[in-house]
């Protein structure tokens, strides 16, 4: 699976990047005669800034919030190393990342990238959370909020990586709001998907596995049954207190899953209509055409 984030997958943010790089080109032609596949040793170093940046992203997140109550002796020691190993190891990849950054010598590359890493940060105060920091839905909550919490959280790196590398390609501002608009609806696309993995892939996420309580699925049924919120609520504050199984059955019953798929292709098709609409037809296009289409494979 292309989509896959294992250990032996292609890193494809960074692919993304590097195709967007090669279907927009250069401004001037005979710049791409110079770079190995019409991309340039700084586009390069761009997107593989950007998949570090998110890989560091991904380790700061595998921080455990320990809590004396549930753990004790050995096994909090323990613990308490891995979170300072995962904090060392993910500001080393930040600091890494930062220092190729200043290397390409451009002040709006810098500026797009660096509000990307501000974004996660924003993203976590989002919405409401138990007393271990996990996301929970409330009454109020709309797909728009998700929209805003998954932009803030991992739209906005790959939006602004795409739109940086058309920066350092020289392109014009409304061909860089394009590509924006691009890495923007793959984004979601992409994160509609993963959303739907516990609810179309039940071997690896059998009935009773932990679940997102604010993935897309969730939010649309809510807006049909507003009853779930109280079988959600009924556990408190506790994570493991929730009755997954149950929930999971609700949300499977009703129409959160097809509603979330439609919105998946959605997205895909926003991403598609970007790139027919203001990109040449190429190898490169029909690489990144064939990415998006994996998405609609549930």
């Amino acid at each position: 699976k292309v989509m896959y984030s294992g250990r032996d997958n292609v890193q494809t943010r960074e692919l993304i990047v590097l195709l967007i790089s090669k279907v927009a080109g250069h401004v001037h032609p005979e710049l791409e005669e110079t770079q190995p596949a019409g991309v340039s040793l700084r586009q390069r170093s761009l997107a593989e800034i950007s998949e570090m940046i998110h890989i560091a992203h991904l380790i700061h997140k595998g921080v455990v919030n320990l809590s004396p109550i549930v753990f004790d002796g050995t096994l909090l020691q323990d613990l308490e190393y891995g979170n300072k190993i995962a904090i060392l190891c993910g500001d080393y990849f930040l600091t890494s990342a930062f220092a190729g950054l200043a290397a390409l010598r451009n002040v709006k590359v810098m500026e797009l990238i660096s509000t990307a890493v501000r974004d996660f940060t924003e993203a976590e105060f989002i919405g409401v959370r138990d007393d271990q920091g996990n996301q929970i839905p409330d009454a109020t909550m709309t797909m728009l909020e998700w929209e805003k919490k998954n932009f803030l959280a991992a739209g906005s790196l790959l939006a602004k990586s795409c739109q940086a590398t058309l920066v350092l390609a020289g392109h014009s501002d409304e061909l860089q709001q394009k590509a924006f608009e691009f890495g923007k609806q793959i984004a979601f696309a992409w994160q509609a998907y993963s959303d739907l993995q516990p609810f179309t892939d039940l071997y690896c996420y059998p009935p009773g596995t932990t679940i997102d309580l604010t993935s897309a699925p969730v939010i649309l049924h809510l807006q049909s049954d507003p009853s779930l919120l109280r079988l959600i609520s009924a556990a408190g504050d506790s994570m493991e207190h929730r009755d997954f199984k149950k929930i999971h059955h609700v949300v499977m019953a009703g129409r959160g899953v097809q509603e979330t798929k439609d919105l998946c292709k959605s997205y895909i098709q926003a991403a598609l209509n970007v790139l027919q609409d203001v990109f040449e037809p190429s190898d490169a296009r029909t690489a990144l055409e064939n990415i998006i289409k994996v998405l609609t494979t549930y």
